[in-house]
């Protein structure tokens, strides 16, 4: 699932996860005005489950292999989400 691409990214957000995606397939990222419900807030703030065919997977912290040193970003700090949580619980606006 490509978060990275800015064409067509707030539809890929705020709609379900294809079903041919292994990974989370039916979740929505963003899941306008519930942040606390929305898997890029849980992923940013540490592990969270998500969908894998039948059954649950854990997905790591976002950004990948964040916070593990070397060549790897570091995680963004509690204000930083808190700024994503903010504009998903005040709608998402475009």
């Amino acid at each position: 699932m490509d978060w990275t691409t800015s064409d067509g990214l707030y539809m890929r957000l705020t709609t379900a996860i294809p079903n041919d995606i292994p990974h989370c397939a039916g979740d929505v990222a963003v899941t306008k005005n519930m942040a606390d419900q929305s898997l890029l807030v849980r992923v940013l703030k540490g592990a969270a489950m998500c969908k894998k065919g039948n059954g649950m997977e854990q997905i790591a912290r976002m950004p990948d292999h964040c916070g593990e040193g070397g060549n790897n970003p570091p995680c963004l700090t509690d204000a930083q989400i808190k700024v994503v949580s903010d504009w998903i619980a005040a709608g998402a606006p475009e």
